[in-house]
């Protein structure tokens, strides 16, 4: 064991006459390593893909400019499910605005069905999930929406809702995690999953 450490150590030399530690190079050192760990302990992912799939008035499907499929949800956003009132309109909408654009998502987190959860961009500068808020297709999901912008969203829902666009039209919209909640059987009201964050 001795013989294998000291034939190491005339290499281990070598390397830091290479590279010396100066100052400026632990700094850069430590500027990488914390990069290297934000982005394994939660930091937000930046992908760029064309929309191939509109399943519903907030979930995407995604080529990725990488390769392969991702199916999104819109994070901080909840839109009527398709069999709910109000749920092929928000559906349609989205289409008309995404089906087939080239798009840049900044990736919240993962959630409990594998969808990537996040803030979708157009090539335009619109952002989807402000769109169907401006335009009275989707309720903000506050349950789930904790960024800073979430503030600013909620000023758009609410202007919609004052316009009566959209879902708002109707004078009492029943919200589809409401919804969804009286289609579960009661036994399983805790059966709640929460969001995994990459």
């Amino acid at each position: 064991m001795k013989a294998a450490r000291s034939s190491l150590l005339p290499l281990a030399k070598a390397r830091l006459r290479l590279f010396p530690a100066s100052p400026g190079r632990r700094a850069l050192l430590l500027f990488l390593a914390v990069l290297a760990l934000s982005g394994l302990m939660g930091g937000n992912h930046l992908l760029k893909g064309r929309v191939i799939s509109v399943p519903d008035g907030d979930t995407l499907v995604l080529y990725l400019s990488a390769g392969g499929t991702e199916r999104v949800r819109l994070y901080g956003v909840d839109s009527p499910e398709l069999s709910q009132a109000g749920g092929e309109e928000s559906s349609a909408f989205l289409r008309s605005l995404a089906l087939y654009k080239k798009v840049d998502m900044d990736v919240r987190y993962k959630d409990p069905y594998g969808r990537s959860v996040a803030v979708v961009r157009l090539d335009d500068g619109r952002v989807l999930n402000e769109e169907l808020l401006r335009h009275g297709q989707t309720w903000l999901y506050t349950r789930y929406c904790d960024a800073p912008q979430c503030t600013a969203w909620k000023k758009l829902e609410r202007e919609a809702k004052q316009a009566r666009l959209g879902l708002w039209q109707d004078a009492a919209p029943t919200p589809p995690w409401k919804w969804r909640g009286a289609l579960r059987p009661k036994n399983s009201r805790n059966n709640q999953r929460t969001p995994e964050r990459i």
